[in-house]
């Protein structure tokens, strides 16, 4: 759909793409996948989970944004129906 595409574009714009955001942890990243839920991070892994944490507190708030948008919208387009079929049928 178009929201999602304006919701990828606002997190890129907003947080940066992540290849190029993630590239530069390099094995880092892979470490952090690995590394078990439960288990004492090392610093490497520490960094890119704050890295990570970042980005996705980013998209969040886009998210939060578009999807108001989004509902704003949706809930005006729904009331002017509903106010055009009440007033066609009077």
């Amino acid at each position: 759909m178009i929201w999602d595409d304006v919701l990828r574009h606002r997190v890129e714009v907003r947080c940066g793409d992540p290849g190029d955001v993630f590239g530069p942890y390099g094995y880092r990243f892979g470490k952090w996948l690995d590394t078990e839920p439960d288990a004492e991070p090392d610093p490497d892994v520490q960094q890119v989970r704050s890295a990570v944490a970042g980005y996705l507190a980013g998209a969040v708030h886009e998210g939060r944004l578009v999807g108001t948008a989004v509902g704003v919208t949706a809930g005006l387009a729904g009331a002017v129906l509903v106010f055009l079929l009440v007033w066609a049928v009077s």
